[in-house]
């Protein structure tokens, strides 16, 4: 894809311009030497042309990343928005510079993060997401996907933190955040818990009895047999093969000769 300036920049751009050059000139006025006034004159053209360069490349290829992401080109998208963020960290110091960049930070390190996750880059999904939350905290989309990205890679304690944090800051209950929060328990053998939640799931989602199976097999490990039965019976109700799937769970090993009467 070739460098045009496109509708969004070439405003920017010759904002960033015009204001450079007023500085320059403002400056260049209190200059009383010839010689030091041409000398001047280049370097300012010099140093603008080079910041302008910088900031042009890097707001096109954030730019550009943005729109592919949002189309759901996310390989590609994480291209661009990858470049960009390597001419701003090597240009650091340009953060501080009013408007030179279109996009803030935390919103450049969201969008690298939720593209990498969506390319199934969970490892560097954590470090973006987690990088822009160390800005702002407060950030529900990033939150989300990183509570997601740690559940996907297995750091069930860090999902459970994240999922933990999603819930304050939304302050309402989802069948996803409950399930995967459930599930996050279960592999942490916090079986109390996780029934909790699963049962906070199912009352969003009663069609979903496989939740059911979720919660007989965490009864089944704190040896509740009279509610694992209750709720294994309303898990093959809806599908018989949930009897197979509990004969090879070993949360229900000690409980076997009650589930293949169930088969009969």
């Amino acid at each position: 894809m070739r460098m045009i300036l496109n509708d969004m920049l070439l405003p920017y751009l010759i904002a960033l311009i015009v204001q450079f050059l007023i500085i320059g000139y403002l400056s260049y006025l209190t200059l009383k030497k010839r010689k030091t006034k041409i000398l001047f004159g280049l370097f300012t053209v010099a140093f603008i042309f080079t910041l302008t360069l910088i900031s042009y490349k890097a707001n096109y290829h954030c730019y550009s990343g943005e729109k592919l992401i949002k189309k759901g080109y996310y390989s590609d998208g994480l291209v661009h928005l990858k470049k960009c963020h390597n001419v701003r960290s090597y240009f650091h110091y340009l953060e501080y510079m009013p408007y030179f960049y279109l996009t803030e930070k935390k919103e450049l390190l969201s969008l690298i993060g939720i593209a990498s996750y969506e390319n199934k880059n969970y490892k560097d999904a954590i470090l973006y997401l987690s990088s822009t939350l160390s800005i702002d905290p407060n950030q529900f989309i990033p939150r989300a996907y990183l509570a997601h990205s740690y559940f996907l890679t297995e750091q069930y304690k860090e999902a459970e933190k994240n999922y933990l944090i999603l819930i304050k800051l939304d302050g309402s209950i989802s069948f996803i955040r409950s399930y995967h929060l459930g599930l996050s328990y279960m592999h942490l053998g916090s079986f109390d818990k996780a029934i909790l939640e699963f049962k906070s799931a199912i009352q969003i989602e009663p069609e979903r009895k496989d939740i059911n199976f979720l919660i007989a097999s965490c009864y089944a490990a704190l040896k509740d047999t009279s509610n694992a039965i209750k709720n294994l019976n309303e898990a093959i109700t809806f599908d018989r093969k949930f009897l197979e799937v509990a004969l090879k769970d070993s949360n229900f090993n000690y409980m076997k000769s009650e589930i293949i009467k169930l088969k009969q």
